[in-house]
């Protein structure tokens, strides 16, 4: 699901605001869980953006919004991942429960998608089973169901007997692959001590990997034997995990203080020539969160350490971005956001900041300046059992660059202990796709990772369209010294927005602005070219564009004026229906002249000259 609200209590399971981080991530955890024969469940179909009575509560949303930025991730699992099972959400979308939408289940998601797996319901959410049945959900969870409503519907044939033997085929269809691919001998022949080391390997480099470094005032790494106390909620055990049914129960803990004490000498606050100061704020399933601040509790050692003039190095052990306004002082002199860093956190931060590994994790959200600035303040949670996405489309940064608002972290921003030169060196159509070479080198004297990002923008658009959209990324490890050629592909498909009134998706013809960037700030961008698209869309100029369009664009109205006046047609025509209804293409003028004055052969012969005349014109 889509980060849509920082408030989001389940925020720290989704994967980012953007739907094209979501739909390269999620597939290869699909494909990971199932390539030892266990069915992955991508859950919650579709837009589960809160908890805040998420049992019932009904989101309009407009199509566009559910095409363009919420459908997409569940595409590519089910397209990339092969995802053999699905679960629906509690919610309702534009009046319907997502357990009963036939739309949803059976249009987008086997229609469309191509899905061909079992559709299972959330725990306790399917209230109407017969309902639910008709609708495309084949289990309802947690089971065992009571029948008689599903008995009763189909004996008043207001459920067919086929909808119910589907279901069933569906759910033995899962359970036989289960059956005849999961690797158990595979798994059982590890030795326990050895299921352990790989996943300790694992979770230590998944925290490496992940985690932000956000500011740096030259502190850190912190030189070996640096005296510093551990402070804040987390100091003791960094919060590993978010709770509810994403919770884990283990034993297998950090020890924050033995991983710090490797290569630092833990001392009391007073001794210490930097704090290293963990804040908590826990993620939960079925509450949201109602501010974006640290508890209390940090916020006042915080208070206490900037009066004092004390070094910090803060920890931002939180399930999604902080309000840093009130904490980022300048005794503040470094900014880790772990987030939910998992068993291996305490190393992997440890190693981080005595310099043993280099950050080069990259925000997959935004941090707003202030929670007013943010595109959901007004729509979230909403108004009782109801909420509206009046963003749209414009969903984290995409709001942001509509707005020009700058906020305290952009999406895709990190920062690392080397640097880096990253080149654009150009872009190209090459067939079906768009080819974008870039370079990356590091000027620094130690390894590390950049992340180089693609992002469009669409300087002419018929649709609304945000700024620019992120449309491939690449992380790329260097040696010091190291230079790397980096091609990325992209489909021209990709670049399809749908319209809601042709109610389908299309990609416009005309020039697009490549932009090579280390993160969606325009500071950050490191190179720009543009590129012209030609091909046929339903927005190409023709005899059906709006006449808004014509007479506004100079070269247009010539071609326009000069085919009417070679019929011997009055141009006035043409200003008059401009001027009192702009929204009216020529075609529509052409079927009243045709109508009315019988001129079936000069429309055809306007036709043929008009579009011969605007098919050299470049689309703007």
């Amino acid at each position: 699901n889509i980060l849509r609200d920082p408030r989001n209590g389940r925020l720290f399971e989704g994967y980012s605001e953007d739907p094209c981080v979501v739909s390269k991530l999620a597939p290869e955890i699909v494909k990971g869980i199932q390539s030892y024969g266990v069915s992955a469940t991508v859950k919650h179909y579709a837009a589960n953006s809160q908890e805040t009575n998420r049992v019932g509560i009904d989101e309009t949303i407009s199509k566009r919004a559910l095409e363009e930025i919420y459908f997409p991730g569940f595409r590519a699992c089910v397209k990339e991942g092969g995802t053999k099972s699905i679960m629906n959400a509690y919610n309702r979308i534009n009046g319907v429960r997502c357990t009963e939408s036939a739309w949803l289940l059976e249009e987008k998601l086997r229609k469309d998608f191509g899905f061909d797996g079992m559709v299972m319901s959330d725990w306790g959410a399917v209230l109407d089973p017969a309902k639910a049945l008709a609708g495309g959900t084949d289990l309802a969870m947690p089971g065992p169901g009571e029948p008689q409503a599903i008995y009763d519907a189909v004996k008043a044939a207001t459920l067919s007997e086929e909808k119910v033997d589907q279901a069933c085929e569906r759910v033995l269809t899962a359970i036989k692959w289960i059956t005849e691919n999961y690797k158990k001998e595979e798994v059982d022949k590890l030795p326990v001590d050895e299921i352990i080391k790989q996943t300790d390997e694992a979770a230590y480099e998944a925290a490496c990997e992940g985690i932000v470094l956000l500011k740096n005032d030259a502190a850190c790494p912190l030189a070996k034997h640096t005296k510093i106390a551990l402070l804040g909620s987390g100091h003791a055990q960094m919060l590993e995990c978010g709770s509810g049914s994403a919770g884990i129960d283990t034993s297998r803990h950090g020890d924050v203080a033995a991983e710090f004490a490797r290569y630092f000498d833990v001392v009391d606050e007073a001794q210490a020539e930097y704090v290293v100061m963990i804040g908590i704020v826990p993620g939960m399933e079925g509450n949201d969160r109602k501010t974006l601040a640290l508890a209390d509790e940090d916020l006042a050692v915080l208070k206490r350490l900037a009066q004092a003039g004390k070094n910090v190095i803060l920890v931002l052990n939180t399930c999604g971005p902080i309000d840093m306004r009130e904490i980022d002082t300048d005794n503040v002199k470094a900014v880790f956001a772990t987030f939910l860093p998992g068993m291996a956190g305490a190393k992997a931060l440890s190693d981080m900041i005595a310099g043993e590994v280099n950050p080069s994790g990259k925000l997959t959200i935004t941090f707003p300046e202030r929670i007013e600035d943010m595109p959901t303040y007004m729509n979230f949670p909403g108004d009782g059992y109801h909420v509206s996405y009046g963003e749209g489309i414009y969903v984290g940064y995409r709001y942001y660059d509509k707005k020009k608002l700058r906020p305290r972290y952009p999406f895709g921003y990190g920062m690392s202990y080397t640097t880096f030169d990253c080149k654009l060196v150009d872009a190209a159509v090459d067939g079906d796709t768009i080819k974008v070479h870039t370079t990356v080198e590091n000027t620094g004297k130690v390894a590390g990772s950049e992340v180089i990002q693609i992002y469009i923008h669409d300087p002419y658009s018929t649709l609304a369209k945000p700024e620019k959209e992120l449309k491939a990324f690449e992380k790329v490890k260097l040696a010091p010294g190291e230079k790397k050629d980096v091609t990325f592909v992209i489909a021209i498909r990709d670049l399809a927005s749908y319209d809601m009134d042709l109610e389908q998706f299309a990609v416009e013809e005309g020039y697009y602005d490549i932009l090579a960037a280390t993160s969606s700030a325009a500071e950050d961008v490191f190179g720009e070219t543009r590129i012209y698209l030609d091909v046929k869309s339903p927005y190409s100029y023709s005899v059906d564009t709006q006449l808004k369009v014509i007479c506004e664009d100079d070269a247009l109205l010539e071609a326009a004026d000069s085919a009417w006046a070679a019929e011997g047609w009055d141009i006035g025509l043409i200003r008059n229906n401009y001027q009192y209804s702009p929204q009216k293409s020529l075609r529509e003028i052409l079927v009243y002249l045709d109508a009315h004055l019988r001129t079936e052969e000069k429309v055809a012969h306007f036709i043929a000259a008009f579009e011969e005349k605007v098919r050299t014109i470049k689309k703007k």
